[in-house]
């Protein structure tokens, strides 16, 4: 069935109501149904939505509209700070994150306190690898919301990620008093491979071998 999504303020838009497919040379061929078969919907902001985006020139291909007559309505307000940043929001949780960042430059240009505006910076940081910004922008936050959990989660994340174990696990230490039962899992599970390696390896370099209960060492004479 194809798939059709479109941005609007109120996030991704999917018309659902067809089959397309496409040749071997490339072109683009739909079988559209009938009206009373199509549905229009916004998806959950229950997740981070992974979507694949069709060409404009695929989409006139196929005879549909680029913008269709029924996304115009949303599209009259194009400059306020909510819809900025919903577009932003929601390219983030498409992982376009270019795009995500275009949109919420503009809404920090404007109001930079936005609500939610930091930790979209943050995921955006997180998701391009560039963890040394995520991780400013996160201790920022701290600075204003010392009790989130949440953002120790994402402290965590960022320094494991750019190797700074020692400080994730101080992190960690603060984190875990504070998060949500959801973020906690998340964070054990970020923190403990690294750290189980970290360990192995210290013990390989000092010669300290472990043993399973029951297994006596034996040494020759």
């Amino acid at each position: 069935m194809a798939l059709f999504i479109w941005m609007s303020p109120q996030g991704l838009t999917v018309r659902q109501g067809g089959l397309f497919k496409i040749k071997k040379d490339g072109v683009f061929i739909s079988h559209k149904n009938p009206p009373n078969q199509i549905r229009i919907e916004r998806l959950q902001d229950n997740g981070r939505v992974k979507v694949a985006w069709i060409p404009d020139d695929k989409i006139k291909e196929m005879q549909e509209d680029v913008e269709p007559d029924w996304l115009k309505i949303y599209k009259a307000d194009t400059t306020s700070v909510p819809y900025l940043f919903r577009l932003g929001f929601t390219y983030n949780a498409a992982n376009q994150i270019d795009k995500a960042l275009y949109y919420l430059n503009r809404v920090k240009n404007t109001n930079p306190d936005y609500r939610g505006l930091a930790f979209e910076f943050i995921y955006a940081y997180n998701a391009l690898n560039q963890f040394d910004k995520a991780e400013v922008a996160i201790n920022d936050e701290l600075k204003k919301t010392p009790n989130n959990g949440h953002l120790y989660k994402e402290l965590v994340y960022a320094q494991i990620k750019s190797g700074k174990m020692d400080k994730a696990e101080e992190t960690y230490k603060k984190g875990i008093l504070l998060c949500s039962v959801g973020d906690k899992t998340e964070m054990i599970m970020n923190i403990i491979p690294p750290i189980s390696r970290r360990k192995i390896k210290k013990n390989l370099t000092t010669g300290q071998i472990m043993h399973k209960p029951g297994y006596q060492q034996t040494t020759n004479a």
